[in-house]
């Protein structure tokens, strides 16, 4: 099947946490590769929808592996979109609390490692 906005967008949705483990490196790539995902910039309705579900749906998950793929989705959605990613930054506010106490202590161990 070819991947373009609308099959990502189908994956993105999806219920199935092990087909989203499937899926998810697969997403990366269409996402990272501007030659084949010029559809994305596009489709400004499947793109809210597809970093909504992210966000709440990826990232929120309780299997570990698909909260991790749903993280570096939205990671390289900020370097694919780059300032066009702030009308999105409401959806992900909560999550960059969270990163943002686990960079927090993941500096605090590395600078413990220094002494």
């Amino acid at each position: 099947m070819e991947v373009n906005m609308e099959y990502c967008l189908a994956q993105v949705v999806q219920k199935d946490l092990g087909r989203k483990v499937q899926v998810g490196q697969e997403l990366i790539d269409y996402i990272l590769d501007k030659d084949r995902s010029q559809d994305l910039e596009q489709d400004q309705t499947g793109l809210d929808r597809m970093v909504d579900s992210i966000a709440t749906t990826w990232v929120n998950c309780s299997n570990f592996k698909v909260a991790l793929l749903g993280i570096d989705l939205l990671s390289v959605l900020v370097t694919r979109l780059q300032d066009r990613f702030r009308n999105h930054v409401g959806t992900v506010r909560d999550h960059q609390i969270l990163l943002l106490k686990i960079m927090e202590q993941a500096a605090t161990l590395y600078v413990g490692f220094d002494s």
